[in-house]
């Protein structure tokens, strides 16, 4: 970290110091400047919106499968492999160590 002896709010206090330009209101346009704005999205970005619109839909959890879990660890028959339990050991270690 440098420190040169320079205030960072002096900046700031600078910057709002600025009278509005005109003693216009704050978002008032001047003449000359309506309707020259123009947004475009790309394909990706319009398939990116739809597709988080549809994720805003699906519930965060599954109660439906939370409850036939929970049926069957209560029941007794809930059972799960060996092969299951070290493949989900060993995807554990391999997000700890690649991140």
């Amino acid at each position: 970290m440098r420190i040169d002896g320079t205030n960072p709010w002096s900046s700031v206090e600078a910057v709002n110091s600025v009278p509005p330009e005109n003693n216009m209101p704050k978002g008032q346009i001047q003449s000359g400047d309506e309707g020259t704005d123009d947004a475009q999205l790309s394909p990706d970005a319009a398939l990116a919106s739809s597709l988080h619109a549809k994720l805003a839909q699906v519930p965060e959890v599954r109660q439906e499968k939370v409850g036939q879990l929970r049926q069957s660890v209560n029941e007794g028959t809930y059972t799960v492999s060996s092969e299951q339990i070290a493949s989900a050991m060993l995807n554990d270690i391999q997000g700890l160590i690649c991140g």
